[in-house]
């Protein structure tokens, strides 16, 4: 390795290789070198783009389709012959370049490879859908109040009591139980606490949950000026779906198995999106 970084920093130096023609030198005898248990390939890959990039050139991808040539190149190389490997990394480098003007131009950047990735992925996540999509329990139900129904709705609520300074009168209703017959608590405009919404979540079949939060008379609108929010979660059988509502506008949040596990980032993310949206809603009620 002393060896390799001492001829690689004389040939930065002296400029008498071309960059590319370094890179590629550079990334065969790092790999033969292979100074490490695992991982050298990859930080080949890194060190030969920091390398072009260095002198204002794109990263290079090698794609899943060289990998052949890229083996073989190698091989040749480790016989003394570096022809193949200097003239894959120069092709994969002009394919980077032609990206990145067909992208400075506006055009469509995207390939056959990119739908063979996204096939894939989407592939993956209905297998996985379909293997956690399992029937609704009581265990289900107390998971999902705990990895969303309460973090996000702890999460809005220092934020929609900083709304209730605009308007004159605030309501706050939660509602749970079966979509046909729900039951129903006002609760104090700054609780967070859905202690006892937990409590019926671990003892009843709930199919919907329904947290209402609603202003009336705005201060600086009519008297009739009316501004509510509801964020629902539906229980279904093998799935649930959040969604919220504002003056009758519904958009949909999430939705996923009972398995879902959600950061503190995405349940930020999520609050939000809410919020956004609320502002918006008020601002347009304010003229």
């Amino acid at each position: 390795m002393k060896d390799l970084m001492a001829w690689f920093r004389e040939e930065e130096t002296s400029g008498d290789l071309h960059p590319v023609i370094v890179a590629a030198l550079f990334h065969h005898r790092f790999v033969a070198i292979h100074p490490f248990d695992d991982g050298n390939g990859r930080m080949t890959r890194l060190l030969t783009n920091l390398t072009l990039m260095k002198h204002g050139y794109p990263p290079i991808i090698i794609q899943k389709e060289d990998r052949g040539a890229y083996f073989l190149a190698l091989a040749e190389a480790d016989e003394g012959n570096s022809d193949d490997i200097i003239n894959l990394i120069g092709a994969r480098l002009a394919s980077s370049m032609e990206l990145y003007l067909r992208g400075a131009r506006g055009e469509d950047i995207s390939s056959l490879g990119d739908f063979d990735k996204r096939l894939s992925l989407l592939k993956q996540r209905l297998e996985t859908s379909a293997t956690l999509r399992t029937e609704k329990t009581i265990g289900h139900q107390v998971r999902l109040f705990d990895q969303l129904i309460n973090p996000l709705l702890e999460k809005l609520s220092p934020h929609l009591a900083k709304v209730d300074s605009l308007f004159a009168k605030r309501t706050g209703i939660v509602s749970w139980g079966m979509k046909s017959a729900k039951k129903s608590v006002n609760v104090n405009n700054n609780q967070v606490d859905l202690s006892f919404l937990l409590s019926k979540l671990k003892t009843e079949n709930i199919e919907q949950v329904i947290k209402l939060d609603k202003w009336e008379m705005m201060m600086t609108g009519g008297v009739d000026t009316v501004l509510s929010l509801i964020v629902l979660f539906d229980l279904d059988e093998k799935s649930f779906t959040c969604t919220y509502n504002i003056l009758g506008e519904t958009s949909e949040l999430i939705n996923g198995p009972y398995n879902s596990t959600f950061s503190e980032e995405e349940i930020e993310q999520f609050a939000i999106e809410i919020l956004d949206n609320l502002y918006k809603k008020i601002e347009s009620l304010s003229g």
